[in-house]
């Protein structure tokens, strides 16, 4: 495209608004109206904004488009990366509305869903207070469920830690009309779930949304639907949530949490035996083990349940030599169990320490990714196994110098976190360091490089200039040893 075609179009397409008001048809065919309004030409943003109501209704198939490709130039329209569009929506109430109560089935309602993401985006969801009826607006958002713009776009609302979503969530009781959806089939249920848990994760522990979620009835009710789901989605997503609710979950006298706790205790064993019900380990079975935690360290002795679960998964542990999730989740649970009276009595009935040694001697030679996870059991078990003499010299000989070379910070600091202690939700943000050159540095650098460039030109111009030969750092040694070499013997001559 010609530097010279396009200023004869955007002529073009100011003379439109020179010789009157043209039809929004006629404006929307002109080839350059998308990179004129990035430029913002005054005449072409005045009309726009004039009919940007009309740009919407063509955008999202509410208006029957007059060519073929008028409905996608109201899209790019709407989602021009220019603040015009958003800034002129975002300050008229009117404009925000009618663009919020766009969203009806068998229209293309994509485009507004994220013209209004990137306004909330870019005011911070202070925008949401502009909506008129927005019980009315989450309720038709709820009814195009499970349409994945619509799932996407609560999600992604409700995931932001701001106080305006907070407020907005609790003000049209958002918790409140998705708990109905745990009666619906997958698709709707799957798509509750994780709104849920994003709404769980930023409503305040004492707010009446928190409240609600950690209800016997509704903690029931997720409960029922992981323990009886048929797909592994499902369970983990109802097993997530309830983590979730315990780790939010007031846990003062006027809370729900110990009456959660004395809940999952009643439901220990359904628990135990939907981990055992095969030799799998999935994401589901991971939330599960994660609730079962919550139970152990809320008792002070190990009961039988909890010591053949966690015998169970000490078997799973070398026999799923690459799954990660279990092993981190074991190492979980010993921890949870190390506290407690009678673990000496569990790991002399699960033969744990012995077990242990057993597969240590295979550490050179059997591939996993357990090794991490296991020297750390190690470490919990060190001062506590007692008279075992393969176990002490092992520790003397083995895991204390291991322990000692783990702890050194090679190559700079160590991790602030112990990755091995994340819960779930937490193990999604590993805090990465990078160490970067500073701007000092680099200038440095530039320095030293220009330097040795500059010596190495003025060294080049002694030799003759059709000499093409590069020498290197030893050759130039030599031949500056031969000079020094030479020129002392002539002073000596000289001196004679």
């Amino acid at each position: 495209m010609s530097w010279t075609w396009r200023t004869e179009q955007y002529r073009k397409l100011e003379s439109l608004f020179v010789q009157g008001t043209p039809e929004l048809s006629d404006v929307l065919q002109e080839p350059q109206i998308i990179p004129a309004l990035g430029e913002q030409s005054p005449n072409l943003v005045k009309y726009i904004l004039a009919h940007l109501k009309d740009v919407i209704d063509i955008a999202i198939g509410r208006t029957h488009p007059s060519s073929e490709n008028e409905q996608q130039i109201c899209v790019n329209i709407l989602l021009i990366r220019s603040p015009i569009i958003k800034d002129a929506i975002h300050k008229s109430a009117e404009l925000f509305n009618y663009l919020a109560f766009s969203f009806e089935k068998n229209l293309n309602y994509n485009p507004a869903l994220q013209l209004l993401q990137s306004i909330n985006d870019a005011t911070s969801a202070n925008s949401l207070q502009l909506i008129s009826d927005p019980i009315t607006f989450y309720k038709k958002l709820l009814k195009l469920l499970p349409c994945s713009a619509v799932h996407d776009f609560l999600v992604e609302l409700f995931s932001r830690p701001m106080k305006a979503v907070e407020v907005w969530a609790e003000s049209i009781e958002a918790d409140k009309y998705l708990i109905p959806f745990l009666l619906f089939e997958e698709p709707k249920l799957r798509c509750a779930l994780s709104i849920l848990l994003a709404l769980a994760s930023i409503v305040n522990p004492k707010s009446e949304s928190m409240k609600r979620l950690s209800s016997p009835e509704n903690v029931s009710a997720i409960f029922d639907t992981g323990i009886n789901s048929p797909t592994n989605e499902i369970a983990y997503g109802s097993f997530q949530l309830l983590v979730s609710i315990c780790n939010r979950c007031d846990d003062s006298e006027t809370g729900n949490f110990l009456n959660i706790m004395k809940f999952f205790e009643s439901k220990t064993n359904q628990l135990c035996m939907y981990i055992t019900s095969d030799n799998s380990f999935t994401k589901d079975k991971r939330a599960a083990c994660e609730l079962l935690i919550t139970v152990i360290a809320t008792r002070s002795e190990i009961s039988d349940e909890i010591s053949q679960i966690s015998s169970f998964l000490f078997d799973r542990f070398f026999e799923n030599p690459t799954n990660s999730f279990l092993h981190m989740v074991f190492y979980n649970i010993i921890q949870a169990l190390s506290s407690q009276e009678g673990f000496l009595d569990f790991l002399q009935k699960t033969n744990f320490v012995n077990r242990i040694l057993e597969i240590e001697e295979q550490r050179n030679d059997k591939m996993a990714s357990f090794w991490g996870q296991l020297t750390a059991i190690e470490l919990l078990l060190k001062d506590k196994v007692q008279n075992n003499e393969k176990w002490t010299q092992f520790v003397e000989t083995i895991l204390n110098p291991r322990d000692e070379t783990i702890r050194k910070s090679y190559g700079g600091d160590l991790p602030k976190h112990n990755f091995l202690e994340l819960t779930d939700s937490e193990s999604n943000e590993m805090p990465y360091q990078c160490k970067f050159i500073d701007s000092c540095d680099l200038s440095n650098y530039a320095n030293k490089d220009s330097s040795s460039s500059s010596s190495s030109s003025s060294s080049s111009d002694n030799h003759e200039e059709d000499e093409l030969v590069s020498y290197s750092g030893s050759e130039n040694e030599e031949e500056s040893n031969n000079t020094e070499k030479n020129g002392t013997n002539s002073s000596d001559q000289t001196n004679n």
